[in-house]
């Protein structure tokens, strides 16, 4: 959403005064993104990084009482819980929550995606160089972000595995892989797959180890 602001207050004059009615959303936790420097995380569909602060006094403007604001997902997200009635968290104590300096964090941010980008920059050439075969897991935004700047001609990765089923056969928009559905792996048989969520960690590497695979795996 390009205007957030007017998103929350359409959803707050719905609500009007029904005490009832609790409201939840769910965003990218700006955040982990900037205290954690997940680069790949700045993609083209996020209009705007909320922190729990921001994301709580934007709701609070805007007319609701906030009965909870935590992260999620591994930290990846931030969910909010807001309704009409008096009692929930107020803007004070939302403006006092301790936070990480976020400017300080966002000044840090550009040479931390530089240095990424040197890196994996290196990491790909000798890949190529020892021929290494290497595939990417997860293709969604991420994964659209990472491979146009790493490899934005698709020369050094050719394929990128995704579960959804409506994704296979397909391609990265831009650099140009080839999408496959997991049970392609096995005749892949990559060296090294990288992960474009660390949270599927167990669960791609189950699948992998099931399919009699052993590849090393990276975290982008």
């Amino acid at each position: 959403m390009a205007k957030p602001r007017e998103l929350v207050t359409t959803v707050r004059e719905a609500v009007g005064d029904r005490g009832d009615v609790v409201v939840y959303f769910e965003v990218p936790n700006g955040e982990y993104i900037l205290r954690d420097q997940v680069c790949w995380e700045f993609i083209n569909q996020h209009c705007s990084y909320f922190t729990e602060r921001s994301l709580g006094t934007l709701f609070t403007e805007c007319g609701f009482a906030l009965r909870a604001v935590q992260a999620s997902f591994g930290d990846q997200f931030l969910a909010i819980e807001a309704c009409s009635s008096s009692g929930g968290v107020t803007a004070a104590k939302i403006a006092s929550v301790k936070r990480e300096p976020v400017a300080a964090l966002c000044k840090a941010i550009r040479p931390a995606f530089n240095a990424s980008i040197a890196r994996w920059t290196n990491y790909f050439a000798e890949g190529h160089l020892n021929k290494r075969h290497i595939i990417v897991w997860g293709a969604g935004a991420k994964a659209v972000t990472f491979l146009n700047i790493i490899d934005p001609a698709g020369a050094l990765i050719t394929h990128v595995v995704d579960v959804n089923p409506r994704k296979a056969g397909r391609f990265i928009g831009g650099s140009g892989q080839q999408i496959v559905d997991p049970s392609a792996v096995r005749e892949l048989r990559p060296e090294v797959v990288i992960l474009m969520n660390p949270i599927y960690r167990n669960e791609i590497a189950s699948a992998l180890h099931a399919g009699g695979l052993h590849p090393e795996l990276l975290v982008a």
